[in-house]
């Protein structure tokens, strides 16, 4: 499928199947940065979409180094937000917009995206192969610590002492922020609910 522009954000996809498909999107640019919402791709994993790719126009200077940041090893949270199930892609009008206009796209290439009705048309009898090589340098974990310390009544529900990455959250502003960041609220947290425990590993039942 080619998509230009945007399409209709109460029903993206309204009339197609997408699922197991490529999407090709003619995106329109502001500056440097590419018209893409979230809610778009969010859309976009519900149906089925298999890869998504970019079709922008940006400078020799920048691709080379978005290039150098794309190569460089990075860390990557299973299951967080930011990290999406199909994957997002980047080609240029001068080699993915020139083949759009061979397949009879006669407005792949220009620039501003012009308005285009449907936003989302199908390529029929064309077939795109996205193949990704990943290489995983090393995993790690950041576990809980989970303890339990009888009480003397075992019938009383548990009493539970505990510390996480958000334990103040938001507050007063502080130097222009009300966002609690920091050591205060992680690491302070974490060191009183490690000594609670200590306190009551140690103490009468």
């Amino acid at each position: 499928y080619v998509l230009t522009g945007l399409p209709d954000s109460a029903a993206p996809f309204t009339g197609q199947d997408v699922r197991g498909a490529v999407v090709i999107h003619l995106v329109q640019m502001t500056g440097e940065r590419a018209d893409l919402p979230d809610w778009l791709l969010d859309a976009a994993e519900r149906a089925g979409v298999a890869a998504w790719i970019l079709v922008v126009d940006r400078p020799d200077e920048r691709w080379r180094a978005l290039t150098a940041e794309i190569a460089a090893p990075r860390v990557v949270v299973p299951g967080d937000p930011g990290v999406r199930r199909m994957p997002v892609l980047e080609m240029r009008d001068r080699t993915m917009g020139v083949l759009l206009a061979e397949l009879g796209f006669p407005h792949a290439g220009q620039r501003p995206v012009p308005h285009v009705t449907p936003a989302l048309q199908a390529v029929p009898g064309t077939t795109v192969t996205v193949t990704l090589r990943e290489r995983v340098l090393s995993r790690r974990s950041a576990p809980n610590v989970l303890a339990l310390v009888p009480g003397s009544d075992t019938a009383a529900p548990a009493v539970l002492v505990a510390a996480h990455l958000d334990g103040l959250g938001v507050g007063p502003l502080l130097g222009g922020d009300s966002i609690y960041n920091g050591a205060d609220d992680n690491a302070s947290g974490v060191a009183a609910a490690l000594e609670a425990a200590r306190l009551l590993a140690a103490g009468p039942p």
